[in-house]
Parts: C-alpha cells; sequence; structure tokens
C-alpha cells in the first residue's frame, strides 16, 4: 500500500518544510485525524504499572471504564504498557502471550467504541532503554546501539506484528520519555557521568533520538498488515518540549505525528517554588510562547502534534487548576493539537466508583477540546471567617463571550439585584451581607452550600460557600533528628485549605532547600484532611533549627512550626538529641514502645534538675528514632504547663513510672518535700496529680528519709503487689497500697534494704527490675552502677558487682539508671556529664549480658548506644565521644553543635566503635577534621585501638590560623579495615596553649565519601 501515498503536504500546509516530511497517506490525513483526537485520556497507572498491572493502586482495567470515558465525551485513550516485566530473556525478548492477549483486549474495547488508541512501550525507557546507547564494556557512548537497541526492535516487532489487522484508528507511539537520565542539555561526554554508574548519563543527541524513532518506524512500516501507513507517533528526549524545539530532525515518511509533554510548566503543575495558583499575564504568556513556538516550527509545516500527556497535580489551587486547563486545551485547540489527558486513576475518574472526582474538571476540558469556551468566576470558594463581620463580597468574573444565566443555591434560584449584582462590564460579581447572612452560620465551620454558576456555553461552575476559622495544631514545635523519619503534625483545619509548605533557616531566615524560594515541592511534604506529612527527602536537608510555614487558602492565613534541629547519629551515645539533658534514666517498656523517663538538665546550669519531667520514647522496632513525647509534669508553671505540685516550687528529681490496671503512675520527688504520684491514661502522658505519698499513721515526720522518697523506684510484681524503693546514703523500701498506689502499707517499711558496709556502698538512685524469679536492685555508688539481687523483692540482697563505671577514661560525676530488654537485648541505661560540669547530663546507654547463673558482666563506656558499629565515612559529630583525657571538654555552643573543645598537649578525644568494612587495596584514605584552631601550634595523632599502643594511622597538621571559623584540613591516612576504638590525639609545640576546638570528623575512600 505504500505507492498509495502521495506527496501532498504542501496542498494541506500550503507549506513545504525541508527535513520534515514530504507526503501524506491518501487514506489517513495526520492533520485532520489529530484535530478529531481531542480530546483524549491516559489509561496510567494500570498498564504501564510495575511489575503487574494492579501494582500501582488500580485494579485491573475493565471494559466499565473504558465505556465510561467514551461517554464522557472524550474521543482518545492512550494506553501507555510496560512490557518489561512481561517478556523473556534475549536474544529473543519474547513477550508473554497472556500479557499479549491482555493488551489487546483492552485496546479492542476502545477501537470497538470508536475510540482512537494509542499504544506505547512506555516504563521500559527508563527501565532498561536509558542506557541503549552506551558499551557496558567501556560505558562509552556508541553510534549503533549495540545494547539494547535490539531488544527495542524486537519488543516493537511483537507488537506490531500482533496488531498489524487492527483499524487506522490504532495508533503507536516508539517510546515514552526517552533520556539517559539527566536532562542537562543536548551535549554528551564520551566518559560517564559515575563510573559506577553509567547508566546515569547526558541527554541523548538528536542523532541518537533520531535513530531511535527512523529504526522502530521502519520495522512498524515492514510488518505487515495496515502498518505500512498507520500513524505513528515520534518524540524527542523526555518528550520535552524544549528538546522537541531544539533537535528534532525529519523522518522520511508522511504518516507520522509528532508528540510532546508539555510539563515545562512543571513548577505549577506539582505545586513547585510556590506556584501553587495560576493564571497570572506571565503565567499566560509563558503558554503563548511555547505553544506559538511549537505551531510554528512544526503545526503550520504539517506535522501535527499530539500533547500526550498532560495536567497538574492535587497540589495546586482547584480553581486555578480548572483555569489551567481550559487555558491549555484551548490553546490545543487553536492550533489544531490533539490533548490527551494524563489521568493516574487517583486523582481524576474514580475506576471503581465510576465517578468524576471533580465533574468541573472534565466538563471544562471536553468542551475546550471542542471549542468551547468556558466561562469563570474567579474562585472555587467563599470563605467566610466564624469570628470576623459579614459583609458584601465580590469577585471577578470572566464570560469569554457567554453570557451568565443563573445562580442557584441548592434548589433556591438567587435573585439578581437582591442576592447578588453583575457590574455593568460583567466582570465582576457582588454577593450581598443580607445574603450571605442567610447563606452561612457563622456558628458552624465547614461546608455550608455550593452555588452553582449557570452559563449560556461550556461548563456549569460550582463555588463553595465555607465558613473557616484559624487552623489549630497541638504543638507549635517538632523536634528532629538524623533518622529523618517522616513527622505527621496532626492539623484542624478548620474549613481552611492547605495552599503551601514554606520552610527556612530560624537564625537567617534564608531558604533551606533552593536559593531562589522558601517554598517545597509537593511530595516533600503530604496532606490529608486531619495532617500535614513532612517528608524524610525535605527534613534530611535541615542541618540547624528552622521554620516550617503552612499556608492556607484563603490567602494571608498561616501557622509557624519551630523545628529544633538533632545534630548527630541517631542512636549513638548520647541516644537522645544533642541538645536534649535528660539524666537519671528509668526506661520501661509499654506495648510496642520504649519509654524513657528522668530528670531534666539544662545545659550549663550550676545545679541538678530544673522544675519539669518529660518523656522520650522510640518504637522497639528502631532503637533510633527517639522522639519527643513533650513535659509530663511540672512543679512550676510555665507558659505551656501549669504547676502540677501544690506544695513546693523545688526540682524535680529522678522520677519512675509503672503501668497497672490500664493506667500510668508517675512517682516523683521534690528537693526537700514529700515527694508524690501522678497519673495519666497514657505512658507518655502529661501526668496529673493524684496525692503525695501517705506514710501509714504514727511514722515520724522525717519518714522516707532526706527529701521523703529520694530517687523513687517502684517495682508491681506478677501478683498485684507493689514495692518502692528510695533513698540518699541509706535505702529504704516499703509496700503500697495497690488500691490506690500512694498509700504506704502499714508494717512494710523497711530500712538499709541495702546494707552500706562494703562491697555494697549504697549512695542513691534505687531501681528494681524483676527477671524471671530474681529480683535486681539497681543503685549508685558514687559515680559506679552496681546491683545486688535476691529471690524476694523485700531481701536480703547479695551483692552481684559493678554494671558500669562513670569517670573511666571520661570526665566523672553521679550516675542513674536501670536496665531494660528491648528486643531481646539487655541495655543498662545511665547518663553522662558535658559544659564541663557535672550539671548537665545526658542520657546513653549499653548493651549489657546477663549470663546464665545471672550476673551481669561488667561494660564499658562506648560511643555505640543503640547502634551496632559507627560509619567512618559518614561525619561523626564530636560529642559523641566516650573517651575525654587531659581536660578536654564537650560543650553547646547552640542547639547543634556541640564540640569537644580545649584540646591542648595530650588530650585525647575516643570513639568506640568505628567498622571500617573490608577495605580493598590500592584505595586512598583520607581523615578531615571540622576545627576551629586556637592560638597554640600542633598537630593532631589519628590512631586505632589505643594511644601508643596501637597503631598511628596518620597525623593531621593543624598549620591553620587561629580563629573563631570552622575549617576543614584533612589528611591522607593507612588503609583500615574492620572494627576499631579510634583515637585522636593532640599534640602541642606548647603544653599550655589551646590547639584546636573539634566538631566532627570523617573518613573518605578514593576522595569520595562512602
Amino acid at each position: 500500500m505504500r505507492n498509495n501515498l502521495k506527496s501532498i503536504l504542501g496542498l494541506v500546509s500550503g507549506v513545504l518544510l525541508a527535513g520534515l516530511s514530504t507526503g501524506i497517506s491518501a487514506t489517513i490525513d495526520p492533520v485532520k485525524t489529530v484535530r478529531e483526537m481531542s480530546p483524549g485520556w491516559n489509561l496510567g497507572n494500570a498498564m504501564d504499572g510495575i511489575p503487574n498491572e494492579d501494582s500501582w493502586g488500580n485494579k485491573p482495567t475493565r471494559e466499565t471504564t473504558i465505556e465510561d470515558i467514551q461517554k464522557a465525551g472524550f474521543k482518545t485513550i492512550r494506553m501507555p504498557v510496560t512490557w518489561t516485566h512481561h517478556m523473556g530473556p534475549g536474544p529473543d525478548y519474547t513477550i508473554d502471550e497472556k500479557w499479549m492477549n491482555r493488551v489487546e483486549g483492552v485496546v479492542d474495547w476502545g477501537l470497538k467504541r470508536d475510540l482512537y488508541v494509542i499504544l506505547d512501550v512506555h516504563h521500559d525507557s527508563w527501565e532498561w532503554m536509558n542506557v541503549m546507547a552506551v558499551d557496558p564494556k567501556t560505558g562509552k557512548y556508541v553510534n549503533d546501539f549495540n545494547t539494547d537497541m535490539p531488544r527495542l526492535e524486537k519488543v516493537w516487532a511483537q507488537i506490531a506484528r500482533r496488531f498489524s489487522q487492527k483499524s487506522g484508528k490504532l495508533i503507536f507511539e516508539t517510546l515514552n520519555e526517552p533520556n539517559d537520565g539527566m536532562y542537562t542539555g543536548d551535549t554528551k561526554d564520551e566518559k560517564p557521568a559515575d563510573p559506577k554508574h553509567p547508566a546515569v548519563r547526558h541527554d541523548l543527541s538528536s542523532e541518537e533520538m533520531r535513530t531511535i524513532n527512523d529504526r522502530i518506524l521502519k520495522l512498524i512500516r515492514k510488518s505487515g498488515g495496515l502498518n505500512d501507513e498507520r500513524l505513528v507517533m515520534v518524540t524527542q528526549q523526555g518528550n520535552i518540549e524544549r528538546m522537541t524545539l531544539k533537535g528534532y530532525t525529519a523522518l522520511n515518511d508522511p504518516a507520522i505525528l509528532m508528540t510532546i509533554h508539555p510539563y515545562s510548566l512543571w513548577e505549577f503543575v506539582a505545586g513547585q517554588t510556590g506556584h501553587y495558583t495560576w493564571g497570572t499575564m506571565k503565567d499566560k504568556r509563558n503558554v503563548d510562547g511555547l505553544f506559538n513556538h511549537l505551531n510554528k516550527t512544526f503545526v503550520k509545516k504539517g506535522l501535527p502534534i499530539v500533547v500526550g500527556e498532560w495536567g497538574a497535580g492535587p497540589s495546586t489551587e482547584r480553581f486555578s487548576k480548572w483555569y489551567y486547563y481550559n487555558y491549555l486545551a484551548r490553546k490545543m485547540h487553536q492550533f489544531g493539537m490533539a490533548d490527551v489527558w494524563w489521568d493516574n486513576g487517583a486523582d481524576h475518574f474514580d475506576r471503581d466508583a465510576r465517578v468524576w472526582r471533580d465533574e468541573t474538571v472534565k466538563n471544562i476540558i471536553v468542551n475546550a477540546a471542542q471549542g468551547i469556551a468556558n466561562s469563570f468566576v474567579m474562585t472555587s470558594d467563599i470563605f467566610v471567617n466564624a469570628k470576623s463581620a459579614i459583609k458584601d463580597m465580590s469577585f471577578p468574573v470572566e464570560l469569554n463571550g457567554n453570557e451568565l444565566m443563573d445562580i442557584t443555591l441548592g434548589d433556591k434560584k438567587l435573585v439578581q439585584g437582591t442576592d447578588y449584582t453583575v457590574n455593568q462590564k460583567k466582570t465582576s460579581v457582588t454577593f450581598s451581607e443580607p445574603f450571605l447572612k442567610t447563606a452561612v452560620d457563622q456558628k458552624k465551620i465547614g461546608l455550608q452550600g455550593i452555588l452553582k454558576f449557570d452559563f449560556s456555553a461550556g461548563a456549569d461552575q460550582p463555588v463553595n460557600i465555607v465558613v473557616c476559622d484559624q487552623p489549630v495544631v497541638d504543638k507549635k514545635s517538632l523536634v528532629l533528628d538524623p533518622s529523618v523519619a517522616d513527622i505527621r503534625i496532626p492539623v484542624d483545619f478548620k474549613a481552611m485549605k492547605l495552599a503551601a509548605v514554606r520552610l527556612v533557616d530560624k537564625a537567617t531566615g534564608q531558604s533551606i532547600k533552593e536559593k531562589r524560594t522558601s517554598y517545597v515541592n509537593f511530595g516533600d511534604f503530604v496532606y490529608d484532611d486531619n495532617s500535614v506529612t513532612l517528608k524524610s527527602v525535605l527534613l534530611r536537608r535541615i542541618k540547624a533549627d528552622a521554620v516550617i510555614t503552612l499556608e492556607f487558602w484563603p490567602k494571608a492565613t498561616s501557622l509557624d512550626l519551630v523545628v529544633k534541629h538533632v545534630s548527630g547519629v541517631p542512636g549513638a551515645n548520647p541516644f537522645l538529641p544533642s541538645w536534649e539533658y535528660i539524666p537519671d534514666g528509668e526506661p520501661r517498656v509499654f506495648g510496642d514502645r520504649v519509654y524513657l523517663y528522668g530528670s531534666h538538665d539544662t545545659a550549663g546550669s550550676t545545679k541538678f534538675c530544673d522544675y519539669k519531667l518529660k518523656v522520650w520514647s522510640a518504637p522497639l522496632s528502631n532503637l533510633n528514632n527517639w522522639r519527643d513525647k513533650g513535659d509530663s509534669f511540672h512543679s512550676r508553671a510555665d507558659e505551656e504547663h501549669a504547676d502540677d505540685v501544690p506544695w513546693s516550687d523545688n526540682e524535680l528529681y529522678a522520677p519512675d513510672v509503672v503501668g497497672k490496671g490500664g493506667k500510668y503512675y508517675l512517682y516523683f520527688f521534690v528537693v526537700g518535700a514529700p515527694g508524690g504520684v501522678a497519673v495519666s491514661d497514657t505512658p507518655a502522658g502529661p501526668f496529673k496529680l493524684v496525692s503525695k505519698i501517705v506514710a501509714p499513721p504514727g511514722s515520724p515526720a522525717d519518714f522516707g528519709g532526706w527529701g521523703s522518697y529520694a530517687d523513687p523506684g517502684v517495682l508491681v510484681d506478677d501478683d498485684g503487689s507493689v514495692y518502692i524503693y528510695w533513698g540518699y546514703q541509706r535505702s529504704h523500701m516499703a509496700q503500697i497500697n495497690p488500691a490506690n498506689m500512694y498509700e504506704i502499707l502499714s508494717d512494710t517499711y523497711k530500712p538499709d534494704i541495702i546494707p552500706n558496709p562494703p562491697p555494697f556502698n549504697f549512695f542513691e538512685a534505687a531501681s528494681m527490675r524483676k527477671i524471671g524469679g530474681t529480683y535486681y536492685f539497681i543503685y549508685a555508688d558514687g559515680g559506679i552502677l552496681v546491683y545486688a539481687t535476691s529471690k524476694s523483692p523485700k531481701g536480703p540482697f547479695a551483692y552481684g558487682g559493678r554494671i558500669i563505671t562513670n569517670g573511666r577514661d571520661y570526665p566523672g560525676g553521679n550516675i542513674h539508671g536501670s536496665h531494660c530488654n528491648l528486643n531481646g537485648q539487655w541495655y543498662i541505661f545511665y547518663h553522662r556529664m558535658s559544659n564541663n560540669t557535672v550539671f548537665s547530663r545526658r542520657a546513653c546507654a549499653e548493651r549489657v549480658t546477663i549470663e546464665t547463673d545471672g550476673s551481669i558482666r561488667e561494660v564499658e563506656q562506648t560511643s555505640l548506644g543503640f547502634r551496632e558499629k559507627l560509619d567512618p565515612y559518614q561525619e561523626t559529630p564530636a560529642d559523641i565521644a566516650c573517651v575525654l583525657k587531659g581536660g578536654n571538654y564537650i560543650t553547646e555552643l547552640d542547639r547543634s553543635t556541640h564540640p569537644v573543645i580545649k584540646n591542648k598537649n595530650n588530650c585525647v578525644i575516643g570513639y568506640k566503635y568505628f567498622d571500617f568494612g573490608a577495605q580493598a587495596d590500592g584505595h586512598v584514605t583520607e581523615f578531615s577534621a571540622q576545627i576551629r584552631k586556637g592560638p597554640g601550634s600542633g598537630r593532631i595523632e589519628i590512631w586505632i585501638d589505643a594511644t601508643a599502643t596501637g597503631r598511628k594511622i596518620g597525623t593531621l597538621d593543624l598549620n591553620l590560623p587561629a580563629g573563631d571559623s570552622w575549617q576543614n584540613p584533612s589528611t591522607k591516612v593507612e588503609n583500615v579495615s574492620g572494627r576499631h576504638a579510634l583515637y585522636l590525639k593532640f599534640v602541642g609545640d606548647d603544653a599550655s596553649e589551646m590547639i584546636a576546638d573539634l566538631k566532627s570528623l570523617t573518613f573518605t575512600i578514593s576522595g569520595t565519601t562512602r
């Protein structure tokens, strides 16, 4: 049939375009066909799903869906199909017969309804075709496409044969959005951008794209049936308009169509950079310029265009989306382009319920695609504030040659001149104050009615009437740690709608994610009716305290949330954020989470503890993901919390929490005053006061010892009995009435439950745990955490030994803690000092082993916490050091900066333990440190395993100017493999002078951080 093709392009367009096709089929007119194809609809996220049709959230396509689309007024269905997971191995790449039959069946559903059907090779592009111009052996570009081009040809040969007898309304599309992984301009390098990832390359050249299209086109033409004149859609790299305009070179074929995806308008389409509205003159000029250029370059010269995908994402404002769709659809109709609207099954047509989620969108597109003008009231919502006086409200109107016929509210037709007025130029509508007062009840938040605007032609337009109020969040501050898990923020929207999210540095006000805008992209955040979720991809960019602003509709409404950044290594010691000081930790497991209850210190304080208690918690499934559950109890009121202890304003020390009867009881100690009990329905609190601890009648006034119940530890035994242990320099115990949880039972008090002669040496910090049939009494012997055991909660107790020592290789101080079984592993919780004081204490944990005989082996302090190892190839903050010698110490410069300072000659900083992995021979390893240089000259010696007796792997000379700025010197070091402690020894020329402060350290391999 090729001899039936006539070169009459000049008769159709009046222009011959050198290099473009010079003829069209006598039976298929591409220009006329494309005009007939609008509007079109994409069956997205179905046949293109990976690996199966139902993998991306949609059920397998049903014939009713095709029927519904045809009835809705669409003339074309584009069927994206991914073939990769339904074909055998090379060299034949045989497509599974079942899959081929399935694809053909859906195609036939469209053809039998007289729809145009576009069939393509879809996500195969990025699954394997994107490396087709790369030789896998050399990693260089090749001109003969000797890698994946034959595979593409085998796939198309099978498709072309199977569909060769289908009607001319079936259109083939060679390849969806082909590219080499990076849109960096129409250039290519002979070397891969990354030798380890040769698939990530520069753009495909125009010549390469021409080769793809030409070879597939020739294969289709030779495949028999009607394929010798079937319309075939070809593209340029990525289906991007700018690449199409820049790089298309002609194919000698009359029955081809150009296809583009106008996603250069991506900022609005995806709701990026704050561009969540559309319709300014600049917006329109951008669209005009694009389509005018495409028309001039292709359509006017006889090569029609199918806009194979277009649309806007769910984050765009509803009216703007309507307006944008109308403008683009009208522009495509103006230039005779086919518009094929993208629908992923979740945004537009509900394929299961068989309804349109927003029928206005559909009606606008169907009308505009046929040249029918749509009219608009320039809003989709009339917001009435619940607390503001109601006044007349005006909105612009754009009639586009039509007339406003009626406005109705439910079954009521509004009266012009009374309920509303239209100005003389018919460019605005005003709703009267009396009408609005009758239409809304300001006491009821939410949707109160829908106005329907009926125009003489085009789509009707609904406008919601909504009573709204200022949105509310539970907390206006969030804690972000380096685990960067998604953070969900509950929001009571009060009938407002989220418009956008902004992110700036709290200190500087500068944008964090992008320099040009403080707005963040949809996808970096998502939202539903009850919350906004900040995604980890966004949170990872926050390196200091930040402010998240939630912007709402109506405009000028917003909420600011402070994001408190936590630097460090998630789960490493200290395992809470670097700015959080929680000493005296009592760990408890409730449900699927572990909760840490302790005192609360502040940075650089000159006394122990303050006036509030906090709760931190982590899921047992991820002990590196600790979250602040908020203030749980206060002995003094502040802006956010009432005073919970009416009899004292003194500091709160070392609490404990136990669960009983579905309630959670907090036992607290107030310095120099009676202790008490508070209760909560949740383990995180907040806790409400129940009572002071009540002593038995006739007890002496000082019953309970210093402060009354100093550092209480509580045990709920298996039989329901409740025991309390406390003391300072002397230990005490008693039983509590389980009926009220605060009354000491008569005749149960026992002093000196732990005898004080050596080796017991009870000092403070009583904590009781039961393991099997053995009771473990954990307490502090000065700076040493020790334990004693008994077969009864009342004793007598036998001395067990030391668990951990505070002050060995680290600045000393008191200690307090207990052990806990987490996922089958026992941990001892304790605290360490910082800020050159014994008063700024931070929570730490170490793995411990309970031997078969019940003994606990003493453990060392490490940097690990809940981690099995440290990664030397990631930046390690200085403050997870577990060894500090020579007078240096950790201090807080700001919330996220905790360097080790005052490093002089012979100062040592140690970390246990790094896992360097198995290094390959020939790699170059470098060590770098963020340091702030002091006045003293010197260097850092880098040792593994130990100083002096270990192995020195390198020296970092600090020949740098002194000053307040942080610098990042580096040096080559010997290769290291396996697990090692790391020690940094400062060596100075003058023993009295400070050499440098250390903020962080990093190892790199071959110059690239792993």
